[in-house]
């Protein structure tokens, strides 16, 4: 009897340590939750998500605008000329943790009926996010207006999210320059179809060539086609932009993904950029594919590989550089002093005139005269 009573008592204090412990663990959990909620949060919608980093800041990149929208508040009040825009700006985590703050753009608006009465109206409009546990998040943003707009562009300097680090890459920076065409129909059941990609290429590293230079990191989306990317950069002494022609191709495993851009130098490209929050993307802007740097400060071009060395190997191309149009005329010239010396020190010295003989064969010199 006193063996089975035994057994009993085991059994109640095994299962009282038990339940401690998981009230422990749960009450542990929750205080991790409550001071760093990031810490137990995964983007489950990528195979290989950019890590979260708790010793840098959030640092996001503007990705792209889309969904466009202009009606009229009230279609049936014919007194009331209030419309309403809206856009999605859709921004991108590349470092530091994750953050959903209120997102603040100036928008600027042009109005009126006809050019020569063209006027310019500013709002500073708040955009709130749609979710906050991806590290690609859209942004809607809405406004309202009585004015006749004719077209809207955005202040990319006026972007401000508190504690994040936005970077606009000049990609996004020219759809800010017309807000009214960027009606491309996004959302977030098409990313996760696979329908559009706005992938990652993070941890990346620069290996510079003559005319080109190529990109190696890890990739985010296992799903990132490869193919022909365009990567939008700054002009050399402008306020435009130009396009760098690059192809991409993705390696390895899902959750090893890796990636390679291999993108050709411009000759007019500005020699102090960087890559870190550039955005290079397809022809029809369906994939979408962010660049974050190993060494963020890194500019594009190296001095002793790069840009000022782009000229001289035009020679492949079929063209002669300088140097070897110099090269030929020397030898040229080389060619023909030689011959010149030649001439002179080969010439035969002239021969002594032929004695005439007489028609009998005789030498008339020899004749003697009695």
């Amino acid at each position: 009897m006193k063996t089975y009573e035994l057994l009993l008592l085991c059994m109640i204090i095994v299962f009282v340590l038990s339940e401690d412990k998981s009230d422990n663990t749960e009450e542990d959990s929750e205080i991790v939750s409550k001071t760093n909620p990031n810490a137990t949060v995964e983007d489950t919608t990528l195979d290989n998500p950019v890590p979260l980093n708790p010793n840098k800041p959030p640092t996001y990149t503007f990705l792209a605008i889309s969904n466009f929208n202009k009606k009229k508040k009230n279609p049936n009040d014919k007194n009331d000329n209030t419309s309403e825009i809206s856009i999605t700006i859709w921004v991108k985590r590349i470092d530091g943790t994750r953050e959903t703050e209120t997102m603040t753009i100036t928008i600027i608006l042009n109005t009126g009926r006809r050019l020569r009465l063209l006027a310019q109206e500013t709002q500073d409009v708040k955009c709130y996010p749609r979710s906050g546990e991806t590290d690609t998040i859209p942004y809607d943003c809405s406004m309202e207006t009585e004015k006749d707009v004719l077209s809207l562009e955005a202040d990319p300097k006026s972007i401000k999210m508190p504690g994040v680090d936005i970077k606009v890459s000049p990609y996004a920076e020219e759809q800010m320059k017309h807000l009214q065409d960027q009606t491309k129909d996004i959302t977030l059941e098409k990313l996760e179809r696979g329908d559009i990609h706005f992938g990652t290429l993070y941890n990346a590293n620069i290996t510079y060539y003559s005319n080109n230079f190529k990109l190696e990191g890890d990739l985010d989306d296992a799903e990132f086609p490869s193919g022909t990317l365009y990567l939008t950069l700054p002009k050399k002494n402008s306020d435009d932009n130009i396009n760098a022609t690059c192809n991409f191709i993705p390696e390895g495993e899902k959750k090893d993904k890796k990636g390679t851009l291999t993108c050709g130098l411009p000759k007019d490209v500005d020699e102090a950029t960087t890559l870190e929050g550039k955005v290079a993307t397809d022809e029809k802007g369906n994939s979408l594919l962010a660049i974050t740097m190993n060494e963020p400060n890194i500019p594009i071009v190296n001095k002793e590989v790069g840009i000022n060395n782009y000229s001289r190997q035009k020679s492949s191309d079929g063209g002669l550089s300088g140097g070897a149009i110099a090269g030929i005329v020397i030898a040229c010239a080389v060619a023909l002093v030689a011959a010149a010396i030649t001439a002179v020190v080969c010439r035969a010295p002239a021969k002594p005139p032929l004695q005439e003989e007489s028609t009998l064969g005789v030498n008339t010199n020899n004749v003697i005269v009695n």
